[in-house]
């Protein structure tokens, strides 16, 4: 039928894996195998029915689609762990015959996991319908189905809808048309749901072998245990988003702006809520919690052309978004750890004391007779550590006043993880056959926080000091503001008091991308060759940081404890042919 189309999509994926980790004796006092195997498929089918509806006139415009998608994954996995293996025996060997272990032991383990298929189907419709191509309308609806969730909580639905106006194509805009090409504004509601969880099947039981082997009749036997509470009441998590936003070309499609406010409420979040630890088993997943996300965006281009060969253009954008939680479900606002979920602050806020510097001889009285430095009565101090606090730890902040450090009066909101104020600038241009391209993305203001072996020294068998830690205080330095506090000798209580004083400025700039070509002309042996394109070029790939973040570590990841590989910049030199 004329203006109907059908459209079908299939896709497939196969994937296996193998890990092998084997232990000489180091920590063990024995050689340990294990042997991991893992085996798995996806698929997804995608049907689509279009149909734009015939015989109207040409200040109409109508359409509709109607579609299905259904995906499946699965995955199989076997674990293998030995332990005891012979005196000669390596590497190759322990694996080659992973059964000759010492089974005196008895720590030998073994499992088998055959997955059941994760399964999401979607049933979805569109609407479009427009008026002199002047007055917009979308309307879309969408039910997705999930094998997560209970039968009688497993399906969602998620309506949206679009209006625009297109106001310069309005007669009282006449008076604009010799500078003003596109003015359109727009507004938009709409819902999205959410199904990720770690957990395949979190409204059921989750039975495991149990890490512990017990002997029962004189015998080692294995046993199943519940691992993880279920919740057979799980539902989809709710996301839904309001936006405003305006469009604008200007001077003959040169110059463009592009604006957006929004507002994204994502309710009935699906989380772990802490539960008192006599439950015995992993707090299951809750529909918990409201989380608000209200920001804008803009984005301006200017492309235009400087006699007959020169041509560049500007384009940047700048976005920001406050993020804060609105509810945390029937749940209170927890305050007792270093990263916090409660209401009116962002999701995982750094929570600790505001750190003052490091403390200096002058806020300690000094014995000469026994070389001892002792706080003064005056001298804010956390009490448990009156008697081991010495020049150069850290020094906290008394927010209330009352002379004393204390968890539940100056601890307080320090900082976010969550970027604020991203940017890009993307710049091109071209002249002769030569080109030109620079991108350039940053964020003005975000919180970091790099902890454990990433940042300190002496907390682990093989985290030596690093050359940041040249700079700490000591009795040669003695600088208030130094970037680590002393060294000390089996006390840990500067880093474990998370203040203020470990958080890094995580904001940057960083060059993405650069990339020089020129085109060769299609003459001579070129066009003989039957050349139709013919471009040698340069690239290179994140050239260049600037930002004051910790030491090497990668500001786009701002919260770690070092142990991954740091972005590399990369360079290229290629060459472009395409044939007639």
């Amino acid at each position: 039928s004329e203006g109907l189309t059908l459209r079908a999509e299939v896709g497939a994926g196969r994937n296996w894996g193998e890990t092998k980790y084997y232990e000489s004796g180091l920590t063990q006092g024995h050689k340990v195998a294990k042997l991991t195997r893992s085996e798995g498929y996806n698929l997804r089918n995608v049907n689509t029915l279009n149909y734009q509806v015939q015989g109207l006139s040409d200040k109409h415009s109508l359409s509709f689609l109607l579609g299905q998608e259904t995906i499946v994954s699965k995955s199989n996995s076997t674990e293998i762990e030995g332990h005891g293996y012979p005196a000669g025996f390596d590497f190759d060997q322990a694996f080659g015959m992973i059964d000759q272990t010492d089974k005196s032991l008895a720590k030998d383990k073994f499992s088998n996991s055959i997955g059941t298929p994760d399964k999401t189907v979607s049933f979805f419709a569109r609407a479009n319908y427009s008026l002199l191509d002047r007055y917009l309308l979308t309307v879309t609806f969408r039910a997705d189905g999930s094998s997560k969730f209970a039968p009688n909580h497993r399906w969602g639905y998620f309506p949206a809808g679009a209006l625009a106006w297109r106001l310069s194509d309005e007669s009282f805009m006449e008076g604009t048309r010799s500078w003003l090409d596109n003015l359109k504004i727009r507004a938009s509601y709409g819902t999205l749901g959410n199904q990720y969880t770690s957990s395949l099947y979190p409204y059921m039981a989750l039975i495991q072998p149990s890490t512990s082997n017990m002997p029962i009749g004189g015998e080692i036997t294995s046993s199943m245990q519940q691992s993880e509470a279920s919740n057979n009441i799980l539902s989809w998590e709710s996301i839904k988003m309001t936006n405003i936003g305006l469009d604008v070309n200007l001077l003959n499609n040169r110059l463009s702006l592009t604006a957006d406010y929004f507002i994204k409420n994502t309710d009935d979040i699906l989380l772990k809520v802490k539960l008192p630890d006599v439950l015995g088993v992993s707090e299951p997943y809750q529909n918990a919690g409201k989380v608000q996300n209200k920001g804008w965006e803009i984005a301006l281009a200017w492309q235009d052309k400087i006699g007959k060969d020169f041509t560049y253009g500007v384009n940047v954008t700048f976005s920001d978004v406050k993020n804060k939680v609105v509810s945390v479900g029937n749940t209170a606002d927890d305050f007792s750890g270093d990263r916090i979920r409660a209401v009116g602050y962002p999701i995982d806020a750094f929570w600790g004391y505001k750190s003052d510097g490091l403390y200096t001889v002058d806020d300690f009285d000094y014995d000469i007779a026994t070389n001892t430095y002792t706080p003064k009565a005056t001298t804010p101090i956390i009490e448990e550590y009156r008697t081991k606090v010495q020049p150069g730890d850290i020094k906290y902040v008394d927010i209330d006043g009352d002379g004393k450090i204390t968890p539940t009066e100056d601890r307080c909101y320090i900082g976010s993880a969550i970027p604020r104020y991203n940017y890009t600038i993307g710049l091109n241009a071209a002249w002769r056959g030569i080109d030109f391209s620079l991108f350039l993305q940053g964020v003005g203001k975000c919180d970091g926080y790099i902890g454990g072996m990433g940042r300190h020294a002496f907390t682990e068998l093989a985290n030596y000091p690093q050359k940041a830690h040249l700079d700490r205080w000591t009795w040669e330095n003695q600088n208030p503001h130094a970037s680590y506090p002393r060294f000390t000798y089996d006390e840990t209580y500067n880093r474990d008091e998370f203040s203020s004083f470990w958080l890094e400025d995580a904001s940057y700039l960083r060059v993405k991308n650069l990339q020089v070509g020129y085109t060769v002309p299609r003459k001579g042996i070129i066009s003989k060759m039957h050349i139709e394109n013919l471009r040698i070029y340069f690239s290179g790939e994140n050239l260049w940081t600037f930002t004051d973040f910790f030491s090497s570590y990668d500001p786009e990841i701002p919260v770690s404890s070092g142990g991954y590989y740091p972005i590399t910049a990369s360079y290229s030199l290629g060459l472009s042919i395409t044939f007639k």
